[in-house]
Order: structure tokens, then C-alpha cells, then sequence
């Protein structure tokens, strides 16, 4: 699914004051929590065994960091340059993306 399009869900929900969440495999899927974080979604389903590192993950990232994630991901031109800025995120996060 495009993230621009998972973007423009979450603003049209935000314009009409209505809850948004992220239900299913995707929501539970440790490498997208920064993107969702930094759409301001705040409501994220997953299977049970996701939910403590989905969690952990989730303290420990500053929103301002995911934040300028999500405008990089939305301005990308294709998955590949979506994979490399998740795992260049996912590698920086120790020093620069953790409160």
C-alpha cells in the first residue's frame, strides 16, 4: 500500500476529529511503528507476541525523529528508497532517533 495513500486516511480522519488505527499484519510490523508514529497514529493492532517489542520500540523513539521520517517516506519515489530510509533509521536509531 502506498504511504502516501495511508497519509492522506490519516489526515482526512484528523480533519474530521475521527480516531485512526492500523489494524493487521502491518500494524504489528516493527520497521513501519516509525512511519505511524510520525502520522501521529496512536492506535496500533498486532498478534500478541508483537505487542512488548512494538511497545519498547515505541518508548524509545523521540516523535520528532519519526516525524521527519514520514515526510522523507511519502516524498520517496519507489519501495526501494522507502527500504533504505527505514533501515538507515533503524540504524541511527541508538544515537540520533531515541529519547
Amino acid at each position: 500500500m502506498s504511504m502516501r495513500l495511508i497519509r492522506a486516511a490519516v489526515k482526512a480522519a484528523q480533519k474530521q476529529n475521527k480516531p485512526i488505527s492500523i489494524c493487521g499484519e502491518m500494524g504489528g510490523r516493527r520497521e513501519m511503528v516509525p512511519f505511524f508514529l510520525g502520522l501521529g497514529i496512536n492506535e496500533l493492532s498486532m498478534v500478541p507476541m508483537q505487542i512488548p517489542i512494538v511497545k519498547e520500540m515505541i518508548r524509545s523513539l523521540k516523535r520528532s525523529s519519526c516525524q521527519r521520517l514520514t515526510l522523507k517516506l511519502v516524498k520517496s519515489r519507489d519501495s526501494g528508497e522507502v527500504r533504505k530510509l527505514l533501515e538507515q533509521f533503524t540504524e541511527k536509531g541508538v544515537e540520533e532517533n531515541v529519547g
